[in-house]
């Protein structure tokens, strides 16, 4: 008996370590998690009408595996006119009905009641859940009831909330999924970080490759700030072995990781490669590897150009993808359809008023020139009436114009004039670069039909093929309103260069990541940017591009290189403002290398200091709502412009400012001189006109 009981406790020491080493490789399961209507941003939710209706949409954490059910608990108050026993609430996940309840008066006092249901697994598959509401709400027994009483309302609290269960998917990473194979996208909790783990001692090339492949992750991610950090090879701790994904970037002979990974060619053949992390099957590992590293720059070419990447898990830098632009990217010509947008074709189904969103953003820079339209195409129910229903158009909370749906047409194409003035500079001055698209759709029938009515026949349809005409001018310069640009622009690429100081640190080398990351969020042409120390002499290898010095003022010397050459500010209240070591300092100017480009300098006297001017450029771009070249920022994260770097002229409108241009100004002796020189050409040529009559009338 003995003996049986000990071969039984080894075959359980035995099992166990490999019972837990399978459920690691498929993923650790996670406590269940709640996601309330408040944290997806869209607050009380109300259904008005006899057949009111509403929807959210939740999308999955990128990374996640479902393998449960979902929960759902709503807290609801309905109008206490409704009949009970007439009125419903429906709700439906992903198309398919889960749940019908009749809305009943909360007891105790209470004004929301709350309900409980569960989701099945078959209904929450996919890339999100779309919970969508339909209610029928009825005052009277009356068949010809109104369908648009006042009275008739349901509220869902932003309390109400979704808890899902499931586990982190197991990674099977290609580079065409870039960036959401390094960056989660729609993190629900703490996001997975992404870790650059550099050579210890990073050179130019190095520090460029790593600047490439975070333009290349921010130019698809949902968010201008990705969370990026950085740490030397020698100080990766095995939590972050575990916890992160990384990229790994160096030689063979600088990058001591690579013996860990299985790399195509052993690392010899130049290459970007990506594969499941070996210590944690559900994180990525993505590498720029060469064999020395002069040809480190010309690998992370494969990332920076923009272009789609093959379904493959590495890539050799002999065989780049063809350098051309995706195939219809957004604001490429002069026409940009919804679809190039990333929008979808939006059905509003049921009787009522209802509000639809669209959140756009222009390319940097842009001033949109008259002529700039809208052209809606959008087809109606037959079952609208016509005189009744419409779509309403406004621009930034400017009206654009109405088209009439329903009837017999069916499908309607309207073009309308955008405000131009309005959307390019706000009554504050500032020039916004979103387009918030508000539609106003009603969905309306006549009021004495006593049918009975099924609310899913009352729709309006706008298509993905409507779209914006956008002939445009640009920003003049200096203007951090106008950021990202120059640095990013629709126009052909202008190399950008970041500098960082001499042997910058992983702090450093993070600030200039994140900057990399939002230029590459917001670019729509290839981006060529480079990531330099501050070199010996500026004026040759800062020539030929914008440039962009980050630093605390002990540590770049290129930051007061530049002030130094910069035009004096000629107001002491400003120079206090920008000399204040508790603030950070945004400034743009022309480049003192360059006097066809500009220079962005990004300083502080402290590195807390300088990190908040790092993240008012990489969480808010652009950093300020109003024109100016110069800005303090607060140790709060206030942005705040101290000056214009240019004149306002005397009868300027409120909020007109008249910029500096790249090129300065001649002096006033040349003008003066040039003025004498055309006043003395004048009179010698009335000497010579008149000499020249005397002579004829003499003759």
């Amino acid at each position: 008996m003995r003996t049986q009981l000990l071969v039984f406790a080894l075959v359980v020491l035995m099992v166990l370590p490999l019972q837990t080493g399978l459920a690691a490789a498929q993923g650790e399961s996670s406590n269940p998690l709640e996601l309330s209507i408040n944290d997806l941003g869209y607050g009380d939710i109300t259904l008005s009408g006899m057949y009111g209706t509403a929807s959210i949409y939740v999308p999955y954490q990128s990374n996640w595996l479902m393998n449960t059910g979902a929960q759902v608990s709503l807290d609801y108050a309905a109008s206490p006119l409704l009949i009970e026993s007439r009125s419903s609430l429906t709700v439906f996940a992903n198309g398919v009905e889960v749940a019908s309840l009749r809305p009943a008066a909360p007891g105790d006092g209470a004004f929301y009641e709350t309900v409980s249901f569960e989701v099945p697994m078959a209904q929450i598959q996919g890339a999100g859940l779309t919970l969508r509401f339909q209610g029928y709400f009825r005052l009277t027994d009356d068949p010809c009831e109104e369908t648009n009483n006042p009275a008739q309302w349901l509220k869902i609290a932003g309390t109400s909330f979704v808890r899902f269960g499931g586990t982190e998917d197991a990674q099977h990473p290609s580079l065409d999924a870039l960036p959401q194979a390094v960056i989660v996208q729609d993190a629900w909790a703490d996001p997975v970080p992404v870790v650059f783990v550099l050579p210890d001692a990073s050179d130019d090339a190095a520090l460029t490759a790593a600047a490439r492949t975070a333009a290349r992750l921010g130019q698809g991610d949902r968010s201008a700030a990705p969370p990026f950090d950085v740490v030397r090879a020698a100080d990766l701790t095995d939590d972050l072995r575990q916890s992160a994904n990384l990229v790994v970037i160096g030689t063979p002979e600088n990058q001591p990781l690579l013996d860990a990974l299985d790399l195509a060619g052993d690392g010899v053949d130049p290459a970007v490669q990506i594969q499941a992390s070996p210590w944690n099957p559900t994180r990525t590992v993505l590498s720029i590897v060469t064999p020395d590293a002069d040809g480190l720059d010309d690998v992370a070419q494969i990332l920076w150009a923009n272009v789609p990447l093959p379904v493959s898990d590495s890539l050799l830098a002999s065989d780049p993808p063809a350098a051309s632009l995706v195939p219809g990217a957004p604001w490429s010509g002069d026409v940009t359809t919804f679809a190039q947008l990333g929008d979808r074709t939006r059905q509003v189904t049921g009787i009522g008023i209802f509000d639809e969103y669209y959140y756009f953003r222009h390319p940097p820079g842009w001033v949109f020139d008259h002529g700039a339209q809208i052209t809606l195409n959008v087809s109606g129910s037959p079952a609208l009436n016509e005189r009744e229903s419409y779509v309403s158009i406004f621009a930034n909370d400017h009206f654009v114009g109405s088209v009439r749906t329903g009837g017999d047409e069916g499908f309607r194409t309207s073009s309308f004039d955008l405000p131009v003035a309005a959307l390019n500079e706000n009554a504050y001055g500032g020039r916004p670069q979103d387009l918030v698209l508000h539609l106003v759709i009603a969905n309306l029938l006549e009021q004495n039909v006593c049918d009975v009515i099924n609310p899913d026949s009352v729709w309006t349809r706008i298509s993905i093929d409507s779209y914006f005409t956008t002939p445009h001018l640009y920003l003049t310069l200096p203007d951090l309103q106008a950021f990202p640009y120059p640095f990013v622009s629709d126009e052909e690429s202008t190399p950008t260069t970041i500098v960082l100081p001499l042997g910058a640190t992983p702090d450093e080398i993070r600030q200039g990541l994140d900057l990399a990351a939002t230029l590459g969020h917001f670019a729509t042409q290839p981006l060529d940017v480079r990531m330099v120390t501050a070199p010996d002499e500026a004026s040759s290898a800062l020539a030929g591009s914008h440039v962009i010095v980050v630093g605390t003022l002990d540590r770049n010397p290129l930051v007061g290189e530049a002030l130094r050459d910069l035009t004096t500010i000629p107001d002491d209240e400003v120079a206090r403002a920008l000399d204040d070591p508790a603030r950070g300092i945004l400034r743009e100017a022309p480049s003192p290398w360059s006097d066809k480009h500009v220079v962005l300098l990004v300083y502080a006297a402290g590195e807390a200091e300088l990190d908040d001017a790092v993240r008012a450029l990489t969480y808010a771009a652009p950093p300020v709502q109003q024109p100016g070249s110069a800005a303090v920022v607060e140790p709060g994260g206030e942005v705040r412009i101290v000056y214009r770097s240019n004149r306002s002229t005397p009868h300027s409108r409120p909020g007109e400012v008249t910029r500096e241009p790249l090129v300065e100004e001649p002096s006033q002796w040349i003008i003066i001189t040039a003025i004498l020189v055309l006043t003395a050409a004048a009179v010698a040529g009335v000497l010579l006109v008149s000499r020249w009559r005397s002579g004829r009338s003499g003759s």
